[in-house]
């Protein structure tokens, strides 16, 4: 979606103090919606899924470490 770009407004007519001013004008800018995300249908996370035990095994064949925090997160 485009959004047209906001007007600036003078310093003096900001009473917000989440808008940042810088030199006399300031810019709102609308938060995007929030959209979820599939991540389970990236190509990533099949290649990941898909390698994980082969690369897990591998590491230990070669006595290379994985954290288990690494292995949690994969």
């Amino acid at each position: 979606m485009v959004y047209a770009y906001p007007t600036p407004w003078i310093q003096e007519e900001i009473q917000h103090d989440s808008v940042s001013t810088e030199m006399g004008l300031a810019v709102y800018e609308r938060d995007a919606a929030y959209c979820p995300r599939s991540p389970e249908k990236t190509v990533l996370y099949g290649v990941v899924a898909g390698q994980l035990e082969t690369f897990l095994e591998r590491q230990k064949r070669r006595d290379r470490h994985v954290p288990r925090f690494v292995e949690r997160q994969l």
